[in-house]
This record gives C-alpha cells, sequence and structure tokens, in this order.
C-alpha cells in the first residue's frame, strides 16, 4: 500500500478471521479502522471451523500455493508463540474408506511428487508416528500421515488480535446486526448498520463470509454462492493422547485448547442450515467416532471406519455450532465494490 493509494478510513465488515486480521494489518499501517460485526466477534465460520493448516490431496496449483502461504504465516506466528495452546504443529493423519473410492496409495504418490511432505503408514505402524489413534479403526490400505500440518483455534487467535487492534486505537463494534454498504457516485462511502448509524469511510472491505454475495447484491454485484452448512462441536475436556489432526472417512477430529476434541463432519454439508440446527438440539458425541443422528456412532456401530481414538473414550458434548462456512465461487472476498 503505498502513499497515493492508502485510505485514511476503512470500515470492514465481519469479526471472523479475516476481518480482524485486515484491520490489525490496516491498523498498523497507521490507518483509522472501524470493525463491524452483527453479533460477537467469531460468531461465523471462523467460530465453526476445523482450522485443520493443510493443503493436503489434489487442489490447483494456485490453491496449493495460497495454503502453502497460509501455513508459512502460521508457522511464523508459532515461533513468537511456541507455547500457545491454540496453534500446533503435530501433523495431520488421514485415510478412506475400504471402498472402490479409496485413493490413499494415489494420494500419497501425488503428495510426494509434489514435495507435499508424506508419510505412508500401514495400521501398524501408526503409533509409532503418532499418539491415540485406534490402529483398527484405520483401513487396510494404510493411511497417510504429514508432519507438517497442523491447527488453530480461530476464537483464541481472534481474541489476541482484537486486543493489539484495539490497542492501536482501532474501533471494534459488535452486536450491530445486518450492515449496508452506502455507495455514492459508484464507490463506497460507508456503512450503515442495522441501528441506522452510519460511518463513513473510504474504503469498505466485506469479510463477512457467507453473507458477502447477499451484501454486494444489494448494490448489483454478483459473487456466485456455494457456501456450505457446517457443523462443529466441541468436547468438554478429556484426558487423551492425542495431538494430530484425524481426517477419517466419517469425521475429522483435533484437540483444543481446553484439552477437549473438536469434531467436524461432513454429513450435513449441503443440507440447509435450519435442518442441521434441528440436528444439533438432538445429538449426543460418542468421541470415539461420532453419536447419534449428525455422526456416526461408534458404540451402536461396529464397524472398523466408525472408531479413530484408542480406548473409545467418552465425551460429552460442549459447544455445539451449526451454520453456514465461508465458500463463494469466487475466492477474493475482498474486492472493492464496483458500479
Amino acid at each position: 500500500m503505498n502513499a497515493s493509494t492508502k485510505p485514511s478510513k476503512v470500515v470492514v465488515i465481519g469479526g471472523g478471521i479475516f476481518g480482524v486480521s485486515t484491520s490489525v494489518h490496516l491498523a498498523r499501517l497507521g490507518v483509522r479502522t472501524v470493525l463491524i460485526n452483527d453479533g460477537p466477534l467469531a460468531n461465523g465460520a471462523s467460530g465453526r471451523s476445523l482450522a485443520w493448516l493443510n493443503s493436503a490431496r489434489k487442489r490447483t496449483d494456485a490453491y496449493h500455493r495460497l495454503r502453502l502461504a497460509g501455513i508459512d504465516r502460521y508457522r511464523t506466528l508459532a515461533v513468537r508463540y511456541p507455547d500457545a495452546p491454540w496453534l500446533r504443529f503435530d501433523g495431520g493423519l488421514t485415510w478412506d474408506a475400504d471402498d472402490a473410492g479409496n485413493e490413499i496409495a494415489e494420494i500419497f504418490d501425488y503428495e510426494r511428487d509434489l514435495g507435499y511432505h508424506a508419510q505412508w503408514l500401514a495400521p501398524q505402524g501408526i503409533a509409532a508416528a503418532t499418539p491415540g489413534v485406534d490402529e483398527n479403526a484405520v483401513t487396510r490400505q494404510g493411511a497417510i500421515f504429514n508432519p507438517g500440518e497442523g491447527w488453530v483455534d480461530l476464537p483464541s487467535l481472534i481474541g489476541m488480535l482484537a486486543e493489539e487492534f484495539r490497542t492501536l486505537g482501532g474501533v471494534i463494534v459488535t452486536d450491530a446486526g445486518r450492515a449496508t454498504v452506502d455507495i455514492d457516485g459508484g464507490r463506497a462511502r460507508g456503512v450503515i448498520t442495522a441501528d441506522g448509524m452510519r460511518r463513513d469511510a473510504d474504503a469498505v472491505l466485506l469479510a463477512a463470509g457467507g453473507d458477502v454475495p447477499a451484501i454486494v447484491a444489494e448494490v448489483g454485484q454478483h459473487i456466485g454462492d456455494a457456501t456450505p452448512v457446517a457443523l462443529l462441536v466441541r468436547t468438554k475436556p478429556i484426558r487423551h493422547p492425542l495431538q494430530a489432526v484425524l481426517n477419517t472417512p466419517r469425521i475429522a477430529i483435533r484437540p483444543t485448547p481446553s484439552g477437549g476434541f473438536a469434531l467436524d463432519s461432513a454429513l450435513v454439508r449441503g443440507r440447509g442450515e435450519r435442518q442441521a440446527r434441528r440436528q444439533l438440539r438432538s445429538q449426543a458425541i460418542d468421541a470415539g467416532g461420532v453419536a447419534a443422528r449428525g455422526f456416526q456412532s461408534s458404540r451402536r456401530q461396529s464397524g472398523a471406519g466408525d472408531r479413530g481414538l484408542r480406548g473409545w473414550p467418552e465425551a460429552h458434548p460442549g459447544r455445539r455450532r451449526a451454520g453456514l462456512r465461508r465458500a463463494a465461487v469466487n475466492p477474493w472476498l475482498f474486492r472493492r465494490l464496483q458500479p
């Protein structure tokens, strides 16, 4: 950002990791910045994201490089906070179902040829690479362990960045309801919150995740929407040695800073948000796999694919979050509104 293009005041809509991180960077550059969110910080996709730091399996070259750049930034952050419980690089372990769609051998060769650090592990060799995994749950084709992968607890990171932002003079407005962009002469001139309050700005940055397509549609712009429904459950603390992120055929699991697990299910993707919320209200979680409707129960279904954690520890659900995860067709959500 050079002096000729540097705005003097920016309003950021969205209190997730993109919005808060961008606000901090603007404040560091001396730009007066106001961050507006419809509810509390991290109440959207950032609060229900597994936040697995990886670029595993097959992706376009551009997207792969983008993800690697993100991992590199998180590694830099991990050097600054080596003991942070909310940012860990203990690897990722993935295996596929025992069916015709199993791609483990193909993906291992692909990642190795790409230079992405990957190790193929037979089920009996997993315990030596990463603790806490039930080898009997891994299918006969084996698993891929990616030692350089990790996870971040985004609400924790957002809280830390918000403190810095306020220290730098930034203003955070939460529980503001739906914000609209005020357009005058083909340019964004400010933001109007649900209570009618207007905040002038030289530029408006949209970081509202799955709400971005609807926001820009109000001013005649189009961003395709492919936002899926996300379902994340956090268990209460439990004693278990798991350190890596597990990406299994039925569920993805990672530790949390509080000593519990975060469990992410792909089974609700493509369903409506209302159905996902109804599903959450009736769930019980068994950390050995998934228990009850949205997840598959490791105790009710004894197939190997339903387990994952050594000892089948019983865990109790804590916070449950369902909703829309940011996934607009156009990945560049931070775009200037054009007439």
